[in-house]
């Protein structure tokens, strides 16, 4: 480690501008400095993953799938160049492209550490030249080979100022800090690039409460990693490994690794000269292959926040759903005569139900009114915000597709809003994709329904969200 923070800073104290090529026996990792400031770093062992992490999380109104740029040699960097003409063309703001450059080196830096630190505690771990991917002019050190090729730019002639470049100081801080609090809760070995994979369930299970451990199946499915999970549930890794580690150490789960996404294209495999560039990026769904329920991170979040350090078997079970003894009828009329009662004992819920549609409106505030509900109907997605503070809802349905502001844009909003900061908000969409789903709870949501809805779905939601929203 110590001797990769070395190289790190002879680029400082040199002014260097260039391309560090870090080599290990993990992968090959590029680490870009302008003037002796970082400028980006990719490459590892899952691009494909951090790309479409970092896009969903800091971009969510883009199209991962739509993005298309052409190809020139200037570009060294294709995840980079992409960036800075999202942002020339004004679809991404300087604080986004900052943010995907901050996460990507942060966790190249914690990576290239953790490969660093294993290679030191084995002498097998040594990349020497007679490997055959090493050439002339590396510099081998324990572990890592390493090679300036100075004046490469990352993204070519564009020039990017000071404010979107980062002092490695500061960054190396917070490494550390990502580090140490690794450590704390695991070891050297373990790897938030790992996934956990249960091993014993039926001992699992008896441990912990029958909500947790269906949402845990689905997060160890063998598609998420230890990072995954992070995002998923807004937390550290460090954090959600704290929460795996009593288990991996009892063999009641594994973490084993696992190849990068094949299905997430980066921006140079879908540009080419034929192609349009990012200037006619549409701004629509993400599409792929992430598929979450997005109750789990409500739910396991919950327990997360109680005790961080906490056994998994702490967990508080998310409130069973209270079923109505009818429902709906098959024809999909609403005659829940006795769940009507329970609403009249009480303050009546506000329900708001945000969709450009007016004739959506009308019929949701019809049968939310035959239901027993308060409905505030809003058709001006501008205006949500306004409206929604002013009068705060039990529970808000929020259409995707809207003219100004797409339902993942307006739910960020929402979430970033005190007083709205626990209110369920479900996303509807005539669509009901995969990704669709995970950058649905990315956002923020609390659940995700296809349009139209079933009578019985939306009975349900109401019910069970509004419930847990009264606890």
């Amino acid at each position: 480690m110590d001797e990769l923070i070395s190289e790190l800073e002879t680029c400082v104290e040199e002014k260097f501008t260039g391309k560090l090529d870090i080599s290990t026996l993990k992968g090959e990792y590029n680490v870009y400095f302008g003037l002796g400031r970082l400028i980006w770093a990719e490459g590892g062992e899952h691009p494909r993953r951090r790309w479409q992490r970092n896009l969903l999380k800091h971009c969510p109104h883009i199209d991962i799938n739509q993005i298309k740029i052409r190809q020139t040699d200037e570009m060294d960097s294709w995840e980079y160049s992409t960036l800075v003409i999202l942002l020339q063309r004004e679809y991404i703001t300087a604080e986004q492209l900052l943010a995907i450059v901050t996460a990507s080196i942060i966790e190249i830096l914690f990576d290239l550490i953790q490969v660093t630190t294993a290679a030191a505690r084995s002498i097998h771990q040594t990349l020497t030249p007679r490997d055959e991917h090493i050439l002339d002019g590396y510099r081998y050190k324990r572990g890592i080979a390493l090679k300036n090729y100075s004046g490469i730019r990352p993204a070519g002639n564009h020039i990017m100022p000071r404010t979107l470049t980062l002092p490695l100081v500061k960054v190396i801080s917070e490494v550390r800090q990502e580090w140490d609090s690794w450590l704390r809760v695991s070891s050297p070995g373990f790897s938030p690039n790992q996934l956990p994979v249960i091993k014993k369930p039926d001992v699992l299970e008896k441990k912990i409460v029958a909500k947790a451990y269906k949402n845990l199946l689905i997060l160890t499915n063998g598609n998420y990693t230890i990072r995954d999970i992070a995002e998923i549930l807004q937390k550290k890794p460090w954090e959600v490994m704290s929460l795996f580690i009593p288990h991996v150490r009892s063999g009641e789960i594994e973490l084993v690794g696992v190849a990068d996404w094949d299905h997430v294209p980066l921006p140079k495999e879908i540009g080419n000269g034929d192609q349009q560039d990012a200037s006619n990026l549409n701004r629509t769904e993400a599409r792929g292959d992430r598929r979450i329920d997005s109750k789990i991170g409500t739910n396991i979040g919950s327990g997360l926040g109680n005790n961080l350090g906490a056994n998994l078997g702490t967990f508080s079970p998310s409130s069973e759903i209270i079923t109505d003894p009818n429902p709906a009828d098959p024809a999909g009329n609403f005659t829940g005569g006795e769940f009507l009662l329970a609403r009249a004992a009480s303050t009546m819920p506000l329900v708001a139900y945000i969709d450009d549609s007016a004739s959506q409106c009308e019929a949701m505030n019809v049968t939310l009114q035959r239901l027993g509900y308060g409905v505030m109907v809003i058709t001006n997605e501008v205006e949500a915000l306004p409206r929604l503070i002013e009068r705060i809802p039990d529970i808000i349905f929020l259409d995707l597709l809207m003219p100004v502001i797409n339902g993942y844009e307006l739910c960020v909003y929402i979430r970033r809003i005190a007083s709205l900061e626990k209110t369920p908000v479900i996303i509807l969409s005539e669509k009901n994709g995969i990704v669709d789903r995970t950058r649905a709870m990315l956002a923020g949501a609390t659940d995700f329904l296809t349009k139209p809805i079933p009578p019985e779905k939306l009975l349900e939601a109401l019910q069970k969200y509004i419930l847990i929203a009264e606890r």
